[in-house]
């Protein structure tokens, strides 16, 4: 049976093989203890990656998005954050496959679900397919563009949450930018705040996916 510190060590050892074969660089920081247990060099960005060992339970790789940690007063749990990291990398034994999810898809999720195959029930609405988040399906050098447009968003208010666009050529400044997850856990929220007059940008995986735009 190995410990969690074990499961921690081949899964951080497993995501930088696999980051290598991409073509990306690797680093680790000098000292533990931080958010992130590697960095990737993704074109002219550096990425804050927290790995994870995942299970698969049937035809689901789970991947556990928080961390946690015995104190005096319990366990304490804690998510991450894009100010912590930039995405979740996860190492599934059982697939002997690597996963990589930006934090704007993570949100603020403490297990994500990746299909392997088809649900019994022919559901497809919602699904995160697994081979969508396989390295080797990431397009690493457009995710590193993305990630420092995530950047920006450090500067605006946390209530916001939107990422300005005001430098993408082509947009106006003051679309929003979101990720998928996020919109749809407060559709109703994110539909008044487009009928107001404000356009909304949603991504998926890490890119652009669809666009609210208010009414003419």
């Amino acid at each position: 049976m190995l410990t969690t510190d074990q499961k921690g060590a081949i899964a951080e050892t497993a995501v930088a093989h696999a980051a290598l074969r991409t073509g990306l660089n690797v680093y680790r920081p000098m000292a533990e203890g931080g958010r992130c247990d590697l960095i990737f060099e993704a074109g002219d960005r550096l990425l804050r990656v927290q790995c994870k060992w995942a299970s698969r339970q049937g035809d689901v790789v789970i991947v556990r998005a928080y961390s946690s940690r015995r104190t005096r007063d319990g366990m304490l749990v804690r998510g991450y954050t894009d100010r912590e990291i930039d995405g979740v990398a996860a190492y599934c034994p059982e697939t002997e496959r690597c996963y990589f999810m930006p934090i704007a898809f993570v949100g603020s999720r403490k297990q994500i679900l990746l299909r392997l195959a088809e649900t019994r029930n022919g559901q497809r609405a919602g699904l995160n397919w697994a081979a969508k988040f396989d390295f080797a399906a990431i397009d690493w050098s457009r995710l590193g563009a993305v990630a420092q447009l995530e950047e920006r968003r450090r500067g605006t208010p946390e209530a916001r949450g939107s990422s300005p666009l005001s430098s993408t050529a082509g947009e106006p400044a003051d679309v929003t930018v979101m990720g998928s997850h996020e919109f749809r856990n407060r559709f109703g929220h994110h539909l008044e705040r487009a009928a107001a007059g404000e356009r909304l940008l949603i991504t998926r995986h890490g890119q652009p996916f669809a666009q609210l735009v208010p009414p003419p």
